[in-house]
């Protein structure tokens, strides 16, 4: 029995001793929080890209990137284009810093990131791609006076639109039109009181690399109607032929204005036949390249040319 015991304890004794050499291992592991030097960006990676294999030369607003280098380490600034990054959402360790591209256009373009440490700092040459205000339109040009509505495009948050002191700006005329909300896809702006129709409504806003740029889209546009009557519109209208089956080479032909839907003027019962020419923009090539979405038709005396059937470019509204 006494012998039984003597071991027992022997083994306790050596798995101690283990312990404490596995202890010893662990404090002799470099501290990954601790620079000796300034800071060294040898290559950007994107976060998505775990096993390093393609090299980035250049990113996006909002992009998480991973900076491989030495002396990473608690940064002081990780600045792109003099845009400071939130050090709240970057993790940096000595040779890996993963960082946040601030979604904020800057006012001066340089091209590079600017790491800053206790230690020191450096830059690196990386470009960040700065998106250009994309505005289509209004979702509903004849929405009433006084009403809010949506106009539809894209980046609205990055050009001040709705912020005080800011160089964007919407107007009708000299009235300053009310942004409600924004967001990156998203800018409703309020219609004023009394707006009578064919108004223009002005956008203007500071661009970093093209500078001052406005667009100007049309409120409650009566005029250049596609019919004017629609009581007696068809296929071969007066209104239609009159004022616009051109090629627009003639003096005083009307010019597009780029609107986005399509006027039709009168009254008609709900039960009513009415006749309407429509067609698509014809952007297939010709009937060949894109035969399944052509539909021929056989009449006597020939085969006439056909009409796409996918009008899913129109839209109509009727005032």
């Amino acid at each position: 029995m006494k012998t039984r015991h003597i071991l027992i304890a022997t083994a306790l004794l050596a798995g101690v001793f283990s312990c404490s050499k596995v202890v010893t291992y662990k404090d002799e592991l470099p501290d990954r929080f601790v620079n000796e030097g300034a800071p060294v960006i040898d290559s950007v990676f994107d976060i998505q890209d775990g096993k390093l294999e393609r090299k980035l030369t250049e990113g996006s607003l909002a992009q998480i990137i991973h900076i491989k280098g030495k002396n990473l380490a608690k940064p002081e600034k990780i600045a792109f284009n003099g845009i400071e990054a939130d050090l709240d959402k970057c993790y940096c360790e000595n040779e890996d810093s993963y960082v946040v591209i601030p979604r904020v256009l800057p006012s001066d373009v340089s091209n590079t990131i600017e790491y800053v440490t206790k230690e020191g700092r450096t830059s690196f040459d990386f470009t960040v791609n700065i998106p250009q205000l994309v505005l289509t339109g209004l979702s509903n040009e004849f929405a009433a006076a006084g009403s809010s509505v949506k106009v539809e495009g894209d980046f609205f948050d990055l050009f001040g639109f709705g912020v005080e002191g800011s160089a964007a700006s919407v107007k009708i005329g000299d009235t300053p039109v009310q942004v409600d909300s924004v967001s990156e896809t998203y800018m409703s702006i309020v219609i004023p009181e009394d707006t009578p129709d064919n108004s223009i409504i002005t956008f203007s806003w500071e661009d970093v690399t093209l500078g001052a740029q406005t667009k100007k889209i049309p409120y409650r546009n009566t005029s250049y109607l596609f019919f004017g009557n629609f009581d007696t519109a068809g296929f071969w209208s007066e209104d239609l032929k009159a004022k616009h089956l051109t090629d627009g080479s003639a003096s005083g032909d009307p010019v597009s204005q780029g609107y986005r839907f399509l006027r039709f003027n009168g009254t008609f019962g709900g039960w009513s036949w009415n006749s309407v020419g429509l067609g698509d923009g014809w952007y297939y090539d010709t009937p060949a390249d894109w035969a399944t979405n052509w539909v021929f038709i056989q009449f006597i005396g020939g085969i006439f040319q056909l009409i796409d059937i996918i009008l899913n470019l129109i839209a109509v509204n009727f005032i």
